[in-house]
């Protein structure tokens, strides 16, 4: 039979893996998002730009 303090530390672990996991999906989402808020801007730019090219013509 495990001691109680075997199955507490057991829990631990497991929670700490958990929070591992999350943390290392969490980072690739806001690697996917900062990507396309990057490509968002560069499009936002490129209108930009472009518009004012046209009103200056």
């Amino acid at each position: 039979m495990p001691c109680e303090h075997c199955l507490l530390l057991q829990r631990l672990n497991r929670g700490i893996t958990n929070l591992k996991t999350n943390s290392s999906r969490l980072l690739d989402e806001l690697k996917k998002m900062d990507s396309l808020l990057s490509s968002f801007t560069e499009t936002a730019l490129a209108q930009t730009t472009a518009t004012a090219l046209a009103n200056v013509a």
